[in-house]
Order: structure tokens, then C-alpha cells, then sequence
């Protein structure tokens, strides 16, 4: 059982992250609905370095962008582990494929491969 203290601290740690996670997604409310996604939060709260392993996921999603991170809070902390390797190990992608579509890149690719160009 947890001690009082416990409880309180990871009360504290689940507000916290709620709203942290809340502001992620741009939700208009600062706290998770109750269900699937309040006990997937409850469960990353618990995680020793949560507050440094945020600030990594936040760091990462800047850079390589929101389309490669996941798309909703439910998957981001059902996959946290996953999603913070992908948020060590990341390459940024290269510049001139940053803000193209699959479509445009395979444009690209037909008009080098027609012109002979690499």
C-alpha cells in the first residue's frame, strides 16, 4: 500500500503531467478524461524520470517534427518506451524532404530520374 506521502506525491506527478500532456495536444481541458487515457497517464507518472524523459520527448518533437510523433496522447503513453528511443536515436530528416508530402517527394524522384539527375 502506498504511504500517505506516496499518494500525495504521485497525485502531484499525475496533475502535473495531465496538464503538461494536455498542452501537448493543445486540449482545451488541463487534466485527461476519465478512462483508457487517465490510467495510461497514471501509469507514466509512476516512471522515476518522467519529467526529464518530457522535456526529451518535447525536444525531439520540435525537431523532427509533430507528422513523425505520435498523434494522440493515448499512443504516446501506451508506446512511451518507443517513443523515447525513437526520440534518442532520431536523425532529423533531410532539409529538402522536412516539408514535402510523399506525393511531391515521388515527383522529385520522377523528374530527376527523367532529367538523369541524381
Amino acid at each position: 500500500m502506498f504511504s500517505q506521502k506516496k499518494k500525495a506525491e504521485t497525485g502531484l506527478r499525475f496533475t502535473w503531467l495531465s496538464k503538461e500532456l494536455c498542452r501537448l495536444y493543445k486540449r482545451p481541458r488541463d487534466f485527461v478524461c476519465i478512462g483508457e487515457e487517465e490510467h495510461l497517464v497514471f501509469e507514466v507518472c509512476q516512471r522515476p524520470d518522467v519529467k526529464a524523459e518530457l522535456v526529451e520527448l518535447k525536444s525531439a518533437r520540435a525537431e523532427i517534427g509533430e507528422r513523425f510523433f505520435p498523434q494522440s496522447l493515448a499512443v504516446l503513453c501506451r508506446d512511451w518506451d518507443k517513443t523515447l528511443d525513437r526520440a534518442r536515436n532520431h536523425a532529423p530528416p533531410p532539409a529538402h524532404f522536412k516539408d514535402k508530402s510523399i506525393a511531391e517527394r515521388e515527383i522529385d524522384r520522377i523528374h530527376r530520374q527523367v532529367m538523369g539527375t541524381p
